[in-house]
């Protein structure tokens, strides 16, 4: 049992940390959404608007997301958010800063189970607490399903220290898998869970015998299902662009050993971070470069073999990054991202720290000057680039300022710039895009939206079919071209792309708008209805709905509920609808 004096110092350092980590992290509140994904898992999800049975059954029976990736748990947290916040952004960060405040404190316990010294744990916290690169996972909404399954990765990890602390009772294994399951459903990476177990074997020196085998059994057939789910669920055919997949099998190798030492540099020396980080054009010096620079630093490390602690944390550290350093190709569009480092850099630091209790009394002055120094440069930078997060502009802005050919950054800039009807400020974007990737389908079909908005309809049409000749199942160009034959009163054609879009992707609401609209031409009074009615129910703020739903009860004899439309549209700004209220409804003081 710890003496008082020794628990009021460990919850003092928690308590310093965790104040000096929110105020870092602070400006995230400030923020807005942005247009990488936060459209998809926010602000276009109709299911996290109704905390319903039959929407909490789609979370967790169904695939969601570009990717059509399995993490149920974290949409779950989208629920709850909306449910408090509805689209309020400040709720959304504000979760995902308390998920990452829940995540250090978890940190600090558990490197006080691993080092079993206060100093250590308190400093290596501090540093996994304000690092730049956990800024994406925190500032990002799209990225809540990192800081979610950290915690439950954590919880069943400590859990599973507990089981080997207390004589390996099973309540505490069993803890162990019921909290690995809750990790497994919020995101897929927790796989590596079993893995981070034998380690924590190795750590604590356990004999190999059957029982260590038999232990793990549970995890393994769990993260076995959970890989099967996964490769079910994705759809490789909406990936975005090119991947690792433009390189041989003999480049990849180069590409894993490169990638791995970038988050290995990064931790330490956070610079030009991005929320993009592209795949390279073709290998450079540096590429070929590193598997021996990697070479070296693994005899380095086998020469320190003796050094169990250390080895732990190089081993945790590199573990935890070997589903995203291209060895099994997941079809991401980037070859790294600062989020993926979330869990692995516990290791490193780790490792580091123990280097420093095994080093002579001049070395530890050193590396506890350089923790000091770089305790300060991570506080500003994580800092600085909270704004970045600020806006879809902001965000890939800076993207694009660490890569000016990157074609995807250029995308992102010139959809965030439409995103805010600056279509003419947009259009060199997209073109440059489209310059440095031609086979990028969906920069055409931005164009086409620029183009479309500048009332350039056969350029628009052009760049559609142009995106679908790419990728014929990119829903939004078949919605978008949708729209081209609807303003050329094409509305047969229109609603044949509508159906395409809707087939491709259910949850897309705008067309259930648009092709109520293009029913209602065609005099198809009951489908426009219907159209309209999903649509009202996802958006019911949206007044040209039920204006034209009204169109639709009017022609179908239903004037009770025409005239509640008519009337809610007439309230939201649509005034010529007076003249109908009082002649058809009845209605006199308006």
């Amino acid at each position: 049992m710890e003496k008082p004096s020794v628990l009021e110092a460990k919850n003092l350092i928690l308590l310093g940390i965790l104040v000096l980590t929110f105020i870092v992290f602070y400006g995230s509140l400030k923020n807005n959404f942005t247009n990488w994904d936060d459209d998809v898992y926010v602000l276009n999800n109709f299911l996290i608007r109704d905390f319903s049975l039959e929407n909490l059954g789609k979370i967790f029976l169904e695939p969601m997301g570009i990717s059509q990736i399995y993490r149920p748990l974290a949409y779950l947290t989208y629920m709850i958010d909306y449910s408090i916040w509805e689209l309020n952004p400040f709720g959304y960060h504000l979760s995902s800063l308390l998920f990452h405040l829940l995540n250090v404190a978890l940190v600090f316990y558990l490197l006080r189970l691993l080092s079993n010294n206060l100093a250590v744990a308190g400093v290596i916290t501090l540093l996994f607490a304000i690092h730049p690169m956990k800024g994406e996972a925190i500032a990002w909404a799209s990225a809540r399903v990192d800081v979610v399954y950290a915690t439950f990765y954590l919880s069943a990890l400590i859990a599973y220290i507990f089981y080997i602390k207390n004589a390996f009772q099973s309540k505490y294994l069993i803890f162990s898998i019921l909290l690995f399951i809750l990790s497994l459903l919020s995101k897929p990476a927790a796989v590596s869970f079993p893995l981070a177990c034998l380690l924590i074997d190795y750590f604590y020196a356990r004999k190999w015998n059957v029982k260590i085998i038999l232990d793990k059994i549970p995890f393994v057939i769990l993260a076995l299902a959970m890989g099967v789910v996964t490769l079910l669920a994705q759809r490789p055919d909406i990936a975005i662009g090119s991947g690792i997949e433009q390189f041989s099998w003999f480049e990849r190798v180069f590409i894993s050993s490169y990638t791995l030492l970038f988050y290995f540099f990064k931790t330490i020396f956070p610079i030009k971070l991005s929320n993009f980080y592209d795949f390279p054009q073709k290998l450079s010096f540096w590429h070929y470069g590193s598997l021996l620079v990697l070479g070296i630093l693994a005899f380095a490390v086998y020469r320190m073999r003796e050094n169990r602690n250390f080895i732990f944390g190089i081993l945790f550290f590199v573990v935890h990054l070997l589903l995203v350093i291209h060895i099994i190709p997941t079809g991401n569009r980037f070859m790294a991202a600062d989020r993926y480092a979330y869990l692995a850099q516990i290791g490193l630091l780790l490792s580091i720290a123990f280097l420093y209790l095994s080093a002579k009394e001049s070395v530890r002055n050193v590396l506890l000057g350089a923790a000091a120094v770089l305790s300060i440069f991570y506080l500003a930078v994580s800092f600085n680039r909270n704004q970045v997060w600020n806006s879809g502009v902001t965000l890939w802005s800076d993207a694009i300022l660490k890569n000016p050919n990157c074609s995807f950054c250029c995308f992102g800039l010139g959809n965030a710039l439409i995103n805010a009807n600056q279509h003419a400020l947009a259009q060199p974007y997209i073109e440059k895009s489209i310059l440095l990737n031609p086979n990028f389908a969906e920069a055409y079909s931005s164009r086409g939206s620029v183009r479309f908005a500048l009332q350039d309809y056969n350029g628009a049409m052009q760049d559609y079919n142009k995106t679908l000749a790419l990728n014929p199942n990119y829903h939004y160009a078949y919605a978008s071209r949708g729209s081209v034959f609807a303003m050329q009163k094409k509305y047969a054609e229109a609603v044949e792309d509508y159906n395409k879009a809707l087939n491709l992707n259910p949850t897309d609401m705008p067309t259930y708008l648009n092709r109520g609209m293009a029913r209602l031409q065609l005099r198809d009074f009951n489908g426009a209805r219907e159209d309209l009615t999903i649509y009202i129910n996802f958006n019911p703020n949206e007044i040209k709905a039920y204006y034209h739903r009204g169109l639709a009860n009017a022609n179908l004899g239903r004037l009770t509920e025409c005239c509640s439309d008519w009337k809610r549209a007439y309230d939201g700004g649509i005034r010529e609808l007076k003249k109908n209220l009082i002649e058809a409804c009845g209605y006199t003081n308006l």
